[in-house]
């Protein structure tokens, strides 16, 4: 997708993107067909007067309102189809976003041990990236859909062998999806997942909404603009290349004039039917296509901002702060200058900047188990000694995944006896 700026008109003359050089192509055969008309006119070869009176009369007319209906509702449909797609993207990545925020917020909120609270939420947030990226896999006709995951080396490679290959094609975000709604239940049964049963169901209505969104834009992609209107409006954009020069030649006096506005009124038609072209399939690789790997990539970077522990942590008010309604109210009132009355209660900018040369701990958590310590905002070389928690994870996974193995084996020894 291109992005662009209305205040900078630079940005309007470029090629990428655009369907002139299409239009124009298109329009210079008819263009050279309506110079060579009256030059052959002008040396009395032929004679174009019959043509324009029949034209004129009757038939070019109702020609014209036939196109014109057909161009602009093809158009209009095909910008319906677009912005519907665009708004069933942003929608699946809002349902799902606040599923995996409510689940994080019972888990913070559990009597487990902290590891176990960690653990669970950092195998959720990677099914819920993997999630994304089949979904956003399933919609895109991209020939390059390697869609970027978040650590997806840290799930073992037998449950997902499942989504490889072709035979599950189609309904891998629903595989996905079984397997965050069986990991959710799991969690509330072994009471990592601190929630009434009934609150919880918002999580699952969330998931499913998510779902929806993801069939609605399937149902863009798969379910193309239907055919007779498409066979109409290409037999008339070429009647209408063929039937210009014959017109413009007939009216125009010299050669370059029918020239001129024949590449000018065929290309502007033909402009409008290429951006319905453009637009109708929103999910491929061209340029005015949907972002789907910038839309990807935005959704990994909150889910980045979810396990960051600083995102926990709540905001308070200090002590000897304004709790009177005329104390708040007067913070409100601006100088002649435009100005606040009060510098201490501006916008967010200036409380930083009223804050800069003193760094306590910006916030207080109600979590205290996993509450950070003042090493987390010091520079990096003061972490030297401080506890890694990266590798601490990796080495837990191996020894899980070795136990696992183990149990495996002595399971079909077992079996064997």
């Amino acid at each position: 997708m291109i992005y662009y700026s209305n205040d900078k008109w630079k940005n309007f003359i470029r090629s990428k993107g655009s369907i002139f050089p299409q239009a124009l192509l298109f329009a210079l055969g008819p263009s050279i067909l309506a110079a060579v008309l009256k030059v052959l006119e002008s040396y009395k070869l032929i004679d174009l007067t019959d043509w324009w009176d029949i034209a004129d009369r009757s038939v070019l007319r109702n020609f014209i309102f036939a196109l014109t209906f057909s161009i602009v509702f093809r158009t209009n449909e095909s910008y319906k189809r677009f912005w519907s797609s665009a708004n069933n993207l942003k929608h699946m990545q809002a349902h799902f976003y606040d599923a995996i925020t409510t689940v994080v917020m019972f888990v913070l909120n559990s009597p487990k041990p902290k590891l176990e609270r960690l653990r669970f939420m950092h195998e959720l947030v990677r099914l819920f990236g993997l999630l994304h990226a089949v979904c956003m896999e399933d919609l895109s006709s991209l020939e390059n859909e390697d869609y970027p995951l978040l650590d997806i080396s840290a799930l073992h490679v037998e449950e997902l062998c499942i989504l490889q290959g072709s035979k599950y094609e189609g309904i891998k975000p629903e595989i996905v999806l079984n397997w965050i709604r069986v990991k959710i239940i799991t969690g509330l049964g072994t009471g990592l997942v601190a929630a009434p049963p009934p609150v919880l169901t918002r999580v699952y209505h969330r998931l499913g909404a998510g779902l929806t969104q993801i069939h609605a834009a399937k149902q863009v992609m798969e379910m193309h603009f239907p055919f007779p209107y498409v066979q109409s409006n290409i037999l008339l954009v070429l009647l209408y290349g063929f039937l210009t020069p014959l017109q413009i030649a007939a009216k125009t006096t010299y050669w370059y004039s029918a020239f001129g506005l024949t590449m000018f009124s065929i290309a502007c038609l033909k402009a409008i039917d290429l951006i319905a072209i453009e637009i109708d399939a929103p999910f491929g690789e061209d340029p005015n296509d949907l972002p789907m790997f910038e839309l990807h990539r935005e959704f990994l970077m909150d889910l980045h901002t979810l396990i960051n522990p600083q995102s926990w942590k709540l905001p308070l008010m200090m002590d000897g702060s304004k709790t009177t309604y005329d104390e708040i109210i007067s913070t409100f009132k601006r100088k002649e200058d435009g100005t606040l009355g009060n510098s201490k209660c501006g916008c967010l900018k200036d409380k930083f900047m009223v804050e800069e040369k003193r760094q306590p701990l910006p916030f207080q958590h109600e979590h205290p188990d996993m509450e950070l310590t003042e090493e987390d905002f010091l520079p990096e070389p003061a972490k030297q000694d401080s506890f890694q928690w990266q590798p601490f994870l990796e080495e837990l996974s191996q020894q899980l995944r070795q136990q696992w193995q183990q149990d495996m084996v002595a399971m079909q020894r077992q079996n064997e006896l």
